[in-house]
């Protein structure tokens, strides 16, 4: 999908403050919060993810954080091996055809829909930055 996600607040005195403290935990911190955030699409995204043998809904992952210099950044999303999301981690096969699942708009699913990522994406983007903000604040918090 392409897309990055911006964060603005207002009143940043005090956030800035603590995040000048905690400067050294910040990078798990931003790591800790989109992984989260990764985890609740794909929650989301499941429950509109086409169903009829059960290993498209079952190849829905987050992969763990990736720290590249400043950047931190978390993959979520559908296919490769469905043993992997697979509780039993029965099905070894490759599941090469998420992307046509999701794309082609002209089948009808009696389980799920197309767009079954890319939908909760949109609607999830449009309070990602408050929920990240709250986040990032109550690790904050914690820290002291």
């Amino acid at each position: 999908m392409g897309d990055t996600i911006k964060f603005q607040w207002s009143g940043v005195e005090g956030l800035v403050a603590k995040i000048k403290r905690h400067a050294d935990n910040m990078p798990k911190i931003l790591a800790s919060v989109i992984f989260m955030e990764g985890e609740e699409l794909i929650a989301d995204a499941k429950k509109l993810t086409p169903v009829d043998h059960g290993f498209l809904v079952n190849s829905g992952h987050v992969n763990l954080p990736e720290f590249n210099g400043p950047s931190v950044s978390v993959e979520a999303g559908f296919g490769g091996v469905a043993g992997v999301g697979n509780q039993g981690g029965t099905n070894q096969e490759d599941v090469g055809y998420a992307v046509y699942v999701h794309e082609d708009l002209t089948k009808h699913h009696t389980v799920g829909q197309a767009k079954f990522l890319e939908q909760p994406f949109d609607v999830r983007k449009q309070t990602m930055s408050d929920r990240m903000a709250g986040r990032i604040g109550d690790q904050l918090d914690a820290l002291g």
